[in-house]
């Protein structure tokens, strides 16, 4: 029987021929919109270098600097892939607006791309169907690829886009890190529960909600002591982190705790391995290349750091880019003229105009203090966080008076044009998370982060100047980012024309008023006449310099492959081959500028070495470990870490090392303190008279926080406890000696100590006992500041343990650490950091500053020997 009438079946589009080369592929992309006529010559270099020499490269990064077009290099390649190899080709952006702008320019070229963002069971089952078929790329996040069950799980190529914001977004895989405020009681627990690895003045501040101190410590729990307490660890979190999101990274981590470090600060506790185990993740390391693409690359291998990846090739940055820039900055430094708090109002006062303004701080503490204070502006911006942009920059775009505070966020970002002329980079890029902040502020490994600072400064800058015509303000605050900029040795390292827009930023901001820089930084956005000679200035200047290479990079990056080898021994437990590897390093590591990174690599590899003592019961392997880090002590003498963590298996640092490791953690915290305050600009000396005309003053309140003042320059981590019934101060001199102070600043010279003196006195050193960790050792004493100079007779009986010394000692003690500390704030320019703690040490011992020298005068007057007065 036969059929009558026909079916309509789908016919699929015919594949056609595979392009050539990428540049084939962009000239049939006849779809493309019509103001896309030609690749620029540089993209087609780029291109050209990538298809002659790189298409089965594993690993390579392609440097592009802002306005060159990278985000069409990344489709070709990816679409030349997808169509010549039919492979599965997914795009990472750092968050999901920027996957839907890249989507958005996919379209624009007419490249077959799906965007697959948002809950993964939602995906779009066509779009999601298009790139398992290798139909069309993915344009996907990072936090796609990297969580504990990506759909996105089988890419044969992985281009990386913005390669250098990727960091969090890959460490996070790997990092359980326990918030302060939001899992309050885990901390409080954690915080007990690694007691016996925190100094006892560190472990107070911890506690306390109040503060300052604490808020800039880093304390690396030492690891033979987290060996210790694995198991406790490990039951303890298996279940307090069950009903959260912690829970995920958790899991990736339960099993490899010998390979992780815990940092703990007071926002946060934080455990990771020292670089994220990638080549542990298939949907990462089963790919067959991966391709990093960044406006910079530096040449210290942080890239391969950040990426958990030992080696990733370069191809050059294009010819010509290497000289000229994108767009033109005008940058200003407030704080080389003006105090912090007026430094400050500049940029708050140019938010306040209608116009809108991107604002880069460097962690969440910082971001919510800028929000506080646009808040009070009057009239004030709509304020935008990260949250609010995730998807689409509209809500900010859509608004005329707006402000996007965004915290540890340099790269990522575009605003080109209109949507943004006023920028503001508030703090050093630097410490943004744990493990940095113990790097650089705790071991002073400058050498390590100088280039990673370098690349967000440079990523930062180019966020509102995004094609040749765009031109933005750009107002750097805070006397850490000033210092940074003012060093030779870090500007060299930036391009060219940015180091001429730098120079001229610093120059400019010399001897200014606050109104000269708002007048300043308004007819530039106005374009007034006056401009062009600057811009002249800026071009002819920028001939003038080159970038140089910096050493030290060369040594790090020859360095990285065994780093991470290392890491990747770690987290398998072959902790053998892991003390292998460390060694390599610390001996690849010479020279005095690599001291403290040097030190680094002893402990761990001492760290490596008892870990495998332990698995194998073998003693020489033990005491190995103990000599190492023995020789992370005498490498770098200026940090005391070091010295903690011997502390921690029970080693013999030397009696000199010992001896001294006051002098040492005294030194460190002062240099810490004129890096705070910084080596040019007002706030180091408002900082240091403040001290001593709050000392001067004859008020309770005003003069005990003088003495908080006078104890931090003198190196301790000096407290002023809070509430009633506690001591008005408490100097720590770590587990040797705990001081508290009772002040009696407001009572006149006449009539004897009191009973009650003497018994508040007395109450304190309880305090100490109660609040502050100290061990059987710890010498506790009050010292008692007065100008009177007998005692009451029903007093006698409660003077053990206390001590006395004048109002007037006090006060000239301040003048002179004053002076010192102005002495060693010139010589800081002039000395690396690495070196500073050594000026330090010798100048306070100089001085009879030392706190052993302290120590022996607060105790040279025993209250028990004073006069009795009937």
């Amino acid at each position: 029987m036969s059929q009558s009438g026909s079916h309509s079946f789908r016919i699929p589009s015919r594949r056609g021929g595979k392009p050539a080369d990428p540049e084939s592929l962009f000239r049939g992309l006849s779809r493309r919109s019509p103001h896309i006529q030609h690749l620029w010559s540089h993209q087609a270099d780029v291109l050209r270098g990538w298809h002659s020499s790189h298409v089965d490269t594993r690993d390579l990064a392609l440097e592009l600097p802002t306005g060159t077009g990278k985000t069409l290099i990344g489709l070709l390649i990816g679409d030349f892939v997808r169509q010549t190899r039919e492979e599965r080709v997914a795009y990472m952006c750092p968050n999901r607006q920027l996957a839907h702008q890249v989507g958005a320019l996919a379209e624009e070229y007419s490249i077959d791309a799906r965007v697959l963002v948002g809950r993964q069971n939602q995906y779009d089952p066509e779009d999601f169907n298009a790139y398992t078929s290798s139909s069309a790329i993915a344009i996907t996040t990072y936090s796609a690829i990297f969580n504990t069950n990506p759909r996105i799980d089988s890419a044969n190529l992985l281009i990386l886009d913005d390669a250098h914001a990727s960091e969090d977004f890959i460490a996070s895989l790997w990092n359980v890190e326990i918030d302060r405020n939001d899992q309050r009681d885990i901390y409080s627990a954690l915080l007990e529960f690694f007691k016996d690895g925190i100094p006892g003045s560190q472990y107070w501040n911890l506690k306390s909600e109040s503060t300052f101190s604490a808020q800039t410590e880093c304390i690396k729990i030492p690891s033979p002591l987290v060996g210790e307490l694995r198991e406790g660890l490990r039951e303890f979190l298996e279940s307090a982190l069950t009903d959260t999101n912690l829970i995920y990274p958790w899991l990736m981590v339960k099993d490899h705790l010998d390979a992780c470090h815990i940092f703990v600060t007071w926002p946060t506790i934080s455990i990771r391995p020292i670089t994220p185990p990638t080549n542990f993740h298939p949907p990462f390391s089963n790919s067959r290349q991966r391709i990093y693409m960044s406006a910079t690359l530096g040449e210290g291998g942080e890239l391969e750091r950040i990426t958990g990846v030992r080696r990733i090739e370069r191809l050059p940055v294009p010819e010509g880019w290497d000289r000229e820039g994108t767009g033109r900055r005008f940058i200003i430094f407030p704080d080389q003229s003006l105090p912090p708090q007026t430094a400050t109002m500049v940029p708050l006062v140019l938010a306040g105009d209608p116009t809108r303004s991107l604002i880069l701080t460097p962690n969440r503490r910082s971001a919510e203090s800028v929000i506080k204070e646009l808040n009070d502006l009057s009239p004030n911006p709509t304020i935008f966080s990260a949250s609010d942009v995730e998807s689409t920059l509209e809500p900010f775009l859509g608004e005329d008076h707006a402000a996007l505070v965004l915290n540890n966020r340099y790269d990522g970002l575009d605003l080109p044009g209109d949507a943004c002329r006023l920028e503001w980079i508030c703090g050093l890029p630097g410490a943004t998370n744990p493990q940095e902040t113990f790097l650089l502020n705790r071991l002073g490994v400058q050498s390590l982060l100088r280039d990673r600072i370098r690349t967000r400064l440079t990523q930062a800058l180019g966020r509102c100047t995004r094609n040749p015509t765009d031109h933005a303000v750009v107002i750097i605050t805070g006397n850490e980012a000033l210092d940074f900029c003012n060093k030779v040795e870090n500007r060299s390292g930036f391009h060219p024309e940015l180091q001429a827009e730098i120079q001229y930023g610093l120059d400019a901001s010399k001897n200014r008023w606050a109104a000269d820089f708002l007048d300043d930084a308004r007819a530039f956005l106005e374009k007034k006449p006056g401009w062009e000679g600057v811009d002249e200035w800026i071009r002819e200047e920028r001939d003038s310099y080159y970038r140089l290479e910096d050493k030290v990079a060369r040594t790090l990056m020859d360095n990285v492959h065994d780093e991470i080898d290392y890491a990747d021994a770690m987290w398998v437990g072959d902790y053998q081959r892991a003390l292998e590897k460390a060694r390599v390093c610390v001996d690849r590591l010479g020279g005095e500028a690599l001291a403290d990174y040097r030190a680094w690599w002893c402990y761990l590899a001492g760290s490596a070495a008892l870990l495998s003592a332990t698995k194998d019961n073998n003693v020489h392997l033990r005491e190995a470990g103990r000599d190492l880090f023995r020789r992370a002590c005498q490498a770098s003498p200026r940090s005391t870490w070091f010295v903690e963590a011997g502390r921690a298996v029970n080693f013999d640092a030397g009696e000199n090392l010992i001896d001294n490791v006051l002098l040492l953690e005294a030194s460190e915290k002062i240099e810490r303190r004129v890096q705070q305050f910084g080596v040019v600009g007002a706030a180091f000396e408002n900082e240091v008279q403040e001290m001593i005309d709050l000392l001067d003053s004859e008020d309770a309140t005003p003069f005990e926080r003088g003495l908080e003042h006078l104890g931090l320059w003198l190196g301790y981590s000096a407290v002023r406890p809070p509430g009633t019934g506690v001591p008005d101060g408490v100097w720590p001199f770590a587990e040797d000696a705990i001081v508290s102070l009772e002040a009696k600043s407001n009572e006149s010279p006449d009539g004897p100590i009191s009973l009650r003196t003497a018994r508040e006195a007395r109450a304190h050193i309880n305090w100490v006992k109660s609040n502050m960790r100290s061990t059987d050792t710890t010498s506790l004493f009050t010292v008692i500041l007065t100008d009177r100079t007998t005692i009451s007779a029903d007093a006698v009986p409660n003077t053990e343990a206390l001590y006395v010394v004048s109002l007037g000692w006090v006060r000239a003690l301040g003048r002179r650490v004053a002076a010192v500390v102005r002495a060693l704030r010139a010589q800081a320019s002039g000395d690396s950091n690495e070196d500073f703690r050594q000026v330090i040490a010798a100048r306070l011992k100089e001085e009879k500053l030392d706190p052993v020298n302290i120590l022996t005068e607060l105790q040279h007057n025993p209250l028990s020997v004073f006069p009795v007065q009937p």
